[in-house]
C-alpha cells in the first residue's frame, strides 16, 4: 500500500514540475514578444508641466496664483514664452498679474498675454517694440459699419485733393491706399470686444511706427481716411493703389464734362440775360 502511495506521489510531483515548466516557458515567450512589441512601438511623448488658466480671463482682469494650475503638455508643442514648472508665472511674494489679451480656460499662459507682477493692464501693453498708438476718427461709412474688432488688421485709404491738384483739374479728388496691414488695438476706448457685439465706432486706435504716425496725422488733417478690413488668413501686403476721377469715369466722360459752352449776353432793361448758343467750329 505504501508503495502505491509513493508511486502516486512521485507521479503527481512530476506532473506538477512539468506544469510549472510549461507555464514558465509560456510566460518567458510572452515577455519576449512584449519586449519586441515595445521596441517596435512609437517613441513615448515627452511631457512638460506648464501653467494654464483655470478660468476665462478677459483684458484687464486680475490673474492670481489661484487662477492657474500646472498640467502636462507635449514638450514638442510648447508655445513660445509659456510659463512652466521650471519658469513659474508666480514666485513667492509676487503681486498679481493682469491679462492684456483674452485667455481661455485651459489655455497655456504666455508672457505676451499677461503683465509683469503688479503692473496694470493698459493699451500700451499691446504695443510692440518701436510701435506707437494712433487714433483715427471713423464713422459707420469709413469704419466698416461696426464690424471692426481689436486685433483685426486693416488697409487705410485716403480720399482728398492733392496739394498740387485743384478741384477743377481733370483728376481732382483722388483715393489712395496709404497704409496696409495695420493692426487695430482698440475700438473707441475698448481693447476687447465680444464677438457677438456690434459697435458703430467713432474712433479706432492702431499700432504703427512714428513715421506712419506723421503720415496718417497729415492725411487725416487734409482729407478723409477709410478703413478696409483684411481677411484673417491673408498676410500679403497690398500694392499701392490710386483712383482718380479720370480713371474712374474715363476720358470720354471727362471730355463731356469739360465741353466748351458758348453764350451771348443781352440786356432787357436793367437785367442781363445769358443765353447758350452753338459754338462756332
Amino acid at each position: 500500500m505504501r508503495s502505491v502511495f509513493t508511486l502516486v506521489l512521485i507521479v503527481g510531483l512530476a506532473i506538477s514540475a512539468l506544469a510549472v515548466y510549461v507555464v514558465q516557458n509560456y510566460v518567458g515567450q510572452y515577455r519576449v514578444a512584449l519586449a519586441k512589441e515595445r521596441e517596435n512601438a512609437a517613441p513615448a511623448i515627452h511631457l512638460t508641466e506648464v501653467f494654464v488658466a483655470n478660468k476665462n480671463v478677459r483684458f484687464g482682469e486680475e490673474l492670481g496664483p489661484n487662477d492657474v494650475k500646472l498640467v502636462q503638455w507635449p514638450s514638442a508643442s510648447m508655445p513660445i514664452g509659456v510659463y512652466s514648472k521650471d519658469n513659474p508665472i508666480f514666485k513667492e511674494g509676487d503681486a498679481p498679474r493682469y491679462a492684456v489679451r483674452v485667455i481661455e480656460k485651459g489655455e497655456p499662459i504666455m508672457s505676451t498675454k499677461v503683465t509683469e507682477p503688479g503692473a496694470n493692464a493698459s493699451i500700451t501693453s499691446k504695443l510692440g517694440p518701436g510701435k506707437r498708438a494712433f487714433t483715427i476718427e471713423v464713422d459707420a461709412k469709413s469704419g466698416v459699419s461696426g464690424f471692426l474688432r481689436p486685433s483685426d488688421r486693416v488697409d487705410i485709404y485716403w480720399t482728398g485733393v492733392p496739394p498740387s491738384v485743384g478741384e477743377e483739374s481733370p483728376t481732382g479728388t483722388v483715393t489712395r491706399l496709404i497704409e496696409t496691414n495695420i493692426d487695430l488695438i482698440a475700438v473707441d476706448q475698448v481693447s476687447e470686444l465680444d464677438e457677438a457685439e456690434t459697435r458703430i465706432a467713432q474712433t479706432v486706435t492702431v499700432a504703427i511706427s512714428p513715421q506712419q504716425v506723421a503720415k496718417l496725422a497729415l492725411a487725416q488733417a487734409t482729407g478723409t481716411l477709410y478703413l478696409s478690413l483684411i481677411s484673417p488668413g491673408e498676410y500679403e501686403v497690398a500694392e499701392v493703389e490710386e483712383v482718380t476721377k479720370l480713371s474712374l469715369f474715363g476720358e470720354q466722360r471727362q471730355a463731356i464734362a469739360k465741353k466748351e459752352v458758348c453764350t451771348i449776353k443781352s440786356r432787357k432793361g436793367a437785367e442781363v440775360v445769358v443765353t447758350e448758343i452753338p459754338c462756332p467750329e
